[in-house]
């Protein structure tokens, strides 16, 4: 079941970017024209508040539903992963000993900070590429969490990445909806990229001496990189034109004070939004905290119940996948289903059971390719979750009941919907289906109301 798109533009939008994936023939000439016009006038839109909420809100939908901006907000990941974990074992340089620097960082167990990202174009900052105020939180073999807020202090963007479940969840206030995608080894080796690994890419290439500077009263001394593409162009289709990574670190600790990326791109992947012309980024990290005390439960992701899961290309909305998710999660918790269709159920109340099957140490210890096969069967929700809310969607009257109904009550109803005016699909606990009269389906959900009492 996939939901109808009524919107012209939309449908357009979707057309081009399947062309520029694809490369099966040339863009709509007439399109691409509107499309940097439009951006031209996104870029200097009036200051009133209303106007810029909504066209916000509308690149916000575009960029969600397109595989290609995808990749551009992927590259924004790439440049904070760049700015959190840039090369910190660079042995050289006078005052600064960067050798103690590198042995300080691989000793790092977790790390919390600040950053400011801006991303222009003809000097004019993209606002939804854009935050001056982004807490990160880094913490090893759990997962890295980053919370971008706009000048108001209101969250516009929320990314979990879950490193030993490879998942990546994405939570946009704005919209109110969220997604969910599994990461690639690629991925996973930009965000786990080790120090030594970032020391060995860089010690091939050189550096420039920046002196010293004093930054919030330290002392500071500083370095610049120009040669990072080798760390970043591994692991994304993406490429920057220049690419410069500098460094200040405090002259009496050997800790990092702040760190700087500053990079330009004419990747077709940015420019689609700016009618060809290139982006400019800068990043900058400090309130560095290193070895910072955090919560595990900072990566338990929080999505309010009434967010909408949002479908990629590749999802489809069908009843035989939905009916393998719910099978996939009773696999691993040995009966149960979620409590509700949502995939916040899916996970956190998943993630529990392989914990208690596999044990406390089931994601660092020898069961850990167990528990991401466990992991793969619980994701399969994300079938289950689209169906369910295209039911609701399109007002099927459809009703779950997985609170109450497990795989042994085979002739209780988990799981129903509306067919036609007279009949309803239903699935029972053990997850066979039956089509049956509205009469019917009153006698099967009263009977199993009363088995439950």
């Amino acid at each position: 079941m996939k939901a109808q798109n009524d919107n012209p533009k939309e449908k357009r939008l979707s057309s081009l970017f399947s062309i520029v994936d694809g490369r099966t023939a040339a863009p709509d000439r007439e399109f691409l024209d509107m499309l940097r016009e439009q951006s031209a006038a996104e870029f200097s839109v009036s200051s009133k508040t209303r106007e810029k909420a909504t066209i916000l809100i509308s690149i916000w939908r575009i960029i969600t539903k397109s595989r290609v901006a995808r990749f551009a907000a992927a590259a924004m990941i790439v440049v904070a992963v760049l700015v959190s974990f840039g090369p910190l074992g660079i042995v050289g340089g006078s005052g600064v000993v960067w050798a103690d620097v590198a042995q300080l960082m691989e000793s790092m167990q977790a790390m919390v900070h600040h950053q400011s990202r801006i991303v222009t174009c003809d000097g004019q900052k993209i606002s939804h590429l854009s935050s001056e105020n982004v807490i990160t939180h880094f913490l090893p073999d759990v997962g890295y969490r980053e919370d971008m807020y706009d000048q108001q202090g209101q969250l516009m963007l929320r990314i979990y990445s879950l490193h030993p479940q490879k998942t990546s969840i994405t939570v946009i206030p704005i919209l109110r909806q969220y997604k969910i995608e599994m990461l690639s080894e690629d991925q996973l080796r930009a965000f786990n990229m080790g120090f030594v690994k970032i020391v060995e890419c860089i010690k091939s290439g050189e550096y420039k001496k920046l002196g010293h500077k004093v930054i919030k009263g330290t002392k500071t001394e500083g370095i610049e990189f120009t040669n990072l593409f080798l760390v970043i162009q591994t692991g994304y289709p993406l490429r920057f034109d220049e690419l410069l990574f500098r460094m200040w670190v405090d002259v009496e600790t050997s800790r990092p004070v702040t760190m700087e990326v500053e990079a330009t791109a004419s990747d077709k992947f940015f420019t689609i939004w700016t009618g060809g012309k290139p982006i400019h980024v800068k990043a900058v990290l400090d309130d560095i905290q290193w070895h910072a005390e955090i919560d595990p439960n900072v990566f338990r992701p929080d999505i309010p119940e009434d967010y909408t899961l949002m479908a990629d290309e590749s999802d489809s909305q069908d009843e035989d996948k939905a009916i393998l998710g719910l099978k996939g999660f009773a696999e691993v918790t040995g009966g149960a289903y979620p409590n509700r269709l949502n995939m916040p159920s899916f996970l956190i109340d998943g993630g529990e059971a392989i914990l208690r099957r596999l044990g406390d140490d089931a994601w660092t210890g020898s069961r850990r390719e167990q528990a991401e096969a466990l992991w793969r069967r619980v994701i399969r929700g994300k079938a289950t979750c689209l169906f369910y809310g295209e039911l609701l969607r399109q007002g099927k009257d459809a009703a779950y009941f997985g609170d109450t109904v497990g795989a042994e009550d085979t002739g209780d109803v988990l799981m129903r919907w509306k067919i036609s005016d007279d009949k309803y699909r239903v699935v029972f606990g053990d997850l066979s289906t039956q089509d049956v009269s509205t009469e019917h389906l009153a006698e099967l959900e009263g009977a199993s109301s009363e088995r439950k009492q």
